[in-house]
């Protein structure tokens, strides 16, 4: 599922997880990403700030507006698919070279090296890394 709309000539789609599809919480966030500049380019147009202010102001329209503006809650998104990113790579990497179950385990460790370097890195420091990781070692154990 996805909603499509035109911005500066260019289609963009924003597409909806589905939660027994694989990669679409990645796929979902990165659309939203991609979305950011139209979104914003949106909700600062005439027509929207007049709906804003009007009696029949749909109740979530406040809300959506004031999300699309706050810019952490694009900071978040951002750390949110850096965390996904090699679990999705992954992902497609096992389905593009029909990789078995015997692959599990090694694809695993090489989610949880990606995850580690990007902690050391400090590059998203907000993302609670050393859960993951007792998680990530609990699941293993």
């Amino acid at each position: 599922m996805c909603q499509r709309t035109r911005w500066n000539g260019v289609t963009r789609a924003l597409i909806r997880s589905i939660i027994t599809r694989w990669g679409s919480q990645y796929n979902s966030f990165f659309s939203l990403l991609r979305s950011r500049d139209p979104a914003r380019d949106w909700s600062i147009r005439k027509d929207v700030r007049d709906e804003l202010r009007s009696q029949d102001c749909p109740v979530l329209l406040p809300e959506a507006v004031r999300i699309i503006k706050d810019n952490s809650f694009w900071l978040k998104l951002e750390a949110a698919i850096a965390v996904l990113k090699p679990v999705n790579e992954f992902q497609h990497a096992s389905e593009a070279d029909g990789a078995g179950i015997a692959h599990v385990v090694n694809r695993w460790l090489q989610i949880k090296s990606k995850w580690s370097e990007m902690g050391e890195a400090d590059q998203f420091p907000d993302i609670p890394w050393d859960d993951i990781d007792a998680i990530f070692k609990a699941r293993l154990d």
